[in-house]
Order: structure tokens, then sequence, then C-alpha cells
């Protein structure tokens, strides 16, 4: 009808998805509780260790972070790092798994036996032989791999294809007898892969008033034909966090392996002497970040 008003339409607003209620939720708990004289506030410590491992924080640390937004922010940083260290993990554990499935398989007997000399760790020496056999193989056992310690050797094995229950198996026989044959499928790069010897070499950076130790991480390959890997660590302690995380080397191994780097002393995972070795393979390698150095 003439002169009649239209009512105004309503403005429809679309609900908020979940993932912009939590970018909201995070924006105010980081901004809108400034704290400038930052009172209560916990250790770095306890802020890490609530985002690493939030069942052994204390319930106080968890209430402070939602009302002071300087250690919520703290808090989401070091939850950031926790998250790319995951997927970084669930990446490299795919990537290998893909590799294994791609790989050529041959059959061959392993053969562990016990070394003739100890570790430096007063813990056993072993080592592991592979012999492939039939059409697949060459029929003659191969140089052998020196591992120390049991765990070291349970991890190895199941390096080389070997289940958990089935590694364990072979320690159990090896702590009653002096050596253990088995008969499986293997990848053929397993069987065949160049091992290294893992060195740290330490070198001062100077810088005016300031210095710091830098460490090149050393693939030092047991076969001549094969080329050295390298890597170079500005930080001594992040050098260590890597090769732990890739060797599963004990912590006072490494306590003693950074008070060497520190003192100047170029160091070997395992120590250098006698005929034991602690090595690594080349897919260890490409895990610490190293690289096959230029002739």
């Amino acid at each position: 009808m003439p002169g009649a008003r239209t009512k105004p339409k309503k403005r429809r607003t679309s609900p908020l998805s979940e993932k912009k209620f939590l970018k909201l939720g995070r924006k105010h708990f980081a901004e809108d509780f400034p704290n400038p004289k930052r009172q209560g506030c916990p250790p770095k410590n306890q802020l890490k260790l609530l985002a690493e491992k939030p069942r052994k924080a204390k319930e106080s640390v968890l209430n402070h972070i939602s009302f002071c937004s300087p250690c919520y922010r703290t808090y989401s940083h070091f939850l950031q790092i926790q998250k790319a260290r995951r997927s970084s993990r669930v990446k490299r554990r795919t990537g290998l798994e893909a590799l294994r499935e791609k790989l050529t398989m041959i059959d061959a007997f392993v053969h562990i036996v016990h070394s003739t000399r100890p570790a430096q760790t007063g813990e056993p020496s072993f080592a592991v032989m592979f012999a492939p056999v039939g059409p697949t193989g060459s029929g003659g056992a191969m140089k052998p791999h020196y591992v120390s310690g049991w765990a070291q050797l349970v991890g190895f094995l199941r390096d080389v294809g070997f289940t958990e229950e089935a590694a364990c198996g072979i320690e159990s026989d090896l702590r009653k007898q002096p050596s253990v044959s088995v008969r499986m499928n293997l990848a053929r790069p397993v069987a065949s892969t160049n091992f290294y010897r893992l060195r740290f070499r330490p070198e001062w950076v100077d810088a005016g008033k300031q210095s710091w130790p830098k460490v090149t991480l050393i693939g030092e390959p047991l076969s001549a034909d094969t080329k050295r890997w390298s890597a170079t660590f500005h930080d001594v302690d992040k050098c260590l966090n890597v090769v732990s995380q890739c060797v599963g080397s004990p912590p006072p191994q490494l306590a003693a392996i950074r008070r060497s780097v520190l003192q100047g002393q170029l160091t070997e995972l395992g120590g250098s002497g006698g005929d034991v070795q602690f090595v690594v393979r080349e897919a260890q390698l490409m895990q610490m970040g190293l690289a096959p150095a230029e002739q």
C-alpha cells in the first residue's frame, strides 16, 4: 500500500565456529590480564612443566595463568614448542615406516655374540653379524657391528626389524649363553648399511667481550670408502638434546660429553678406546640433521 513502511530485515548472525571461539578465548587470556607487577607469578620451569606434563603440574599454576596474561603467553610458547616436537616425531616415524615398505627384503641369519672386551660403562658388549642366504644374498657373513650395553642391543635389534618381544627374547638368551643365531627377513639396506662413530668437535667463537662454544657433530664412517657426515650446532645443549632424542643416550653419558666439550676436547660417543665402538646408522645421522660432508 502507498505510504506503508516495510520492516527492516533482521541481520542474520552466523554462530561462532569452534575454531574462532577458541581463538577469541586465547586472545582474551593473552591480553586482558596484564598483571604489570607480576604478582604471584610462578617460575618459568613451572609453566614449562604445565605445557609438557600437565598431570605433574601444580593446580595453582593452572589457576594463575587464567588471570595473568604474561604467564599465559609464556605457557603458550612452551605449548607450541611441545606440539612442534610431537609433530616432528610423528612425521619422522611415518617417513621411516613408508621407507621400510619400499625396501627390498632379503633372507639372512643374524648372529649376536658376546664381544671379547666389555664396554666402558661396565655392561657387556656384543658383535652383531648378518649373513644373507640363498639367491637374495651373497652367502657370506658381513662385517660385525659392535653394540655396547643391553639397552642399546635391544634398541639395535628393533631398528633392524625385530619385534620388541623377539629383541627382549634374544637379550634373555644372551644372559645365559655366549651367542644367539636367528634367521629372518631383513631390509637389504639394513644388512649392508654403513655404520658411523659419533664425534663431538668443539670450537670457541670469540666475539670481543663474549665467547661461546659451538660444536660440530661428526659421523665418522667405519668403512674407508664412505663419506663423513657432519652438522654444526651453536648451542651445546641443543646438540646434546638432539643426540638424546635420536640415539637415546643416558643423562650421565651426555653430562660427561658436555664437560669434555666445554673443556675443548674432541669427544666420541661411547669412548674411543678398545675394539668395541658405539655406532649409529645413516638414518640416525639424518634424524640428527647431519649431511654428507664435501670431500
